[in-house]
């Protein structure tokens, strides 16, 4: 843990926390949905692993209302490129095994949703909870 006078430029007042976090969500949800734009898969996986792997970081309830959001922006992308979904099941990314668990779970529930024309509300919150089934 940083102290406040060891690297002071980067240490984060505890109040500061929260803001920081969203920030961040912000910033890597943006950062997925540049990817998506230009279609690279390895891209796209890459900025879900850091959402997810953020997401998992504490505080969580920092992280988390963020989410929908990232679940819109990957939805926008897999409605206008079909095979983004199944592709990003075959990309593999250096990243831990619990986000790359993650983002294959995100990935095939989706795939599966959109094979069975769930409605697109229902869609979101299937995958929404995708994404958190191991949250605990």
């Amino acid at each position: 843990m940083l102290e406040r006078n060891q690297y002071p430029q980067f240490y984060i007042d505890k109040k500061d926390e929260f803001k920081v976090i969203s920030k961040l969500q912000e910033t890597l949800n943006l950062e997925l949905a540049s990817a998506i734009s230009a279609q690279g898969v390895t891209a796209i996986r890459g900025a879900l692993s850091k959402i997810v792997a953020e997401a998992l970081e504490e505080p969580v309830e920092a992280s988390l209302p963020a989410l929908p959001e990232t679940i819109e922006i990957f939805l926008t992308g897999a409605k206008k490129n079909t095979g983004l979904i199944e592709a990003l099941t075959t990309v593999k990314q250096n990243s831990s095994r619990a986000v790359d668990h993650v983002v294959n779970v995100l990935a095939l529930t989706a795939q599966y949703a959109f094979f069975k024309q769930f409605p697109e509300d229902e869609i979101k919150q299937i995958c929404l909870c995708a994404m958190l089934h191991d949250t605990g």
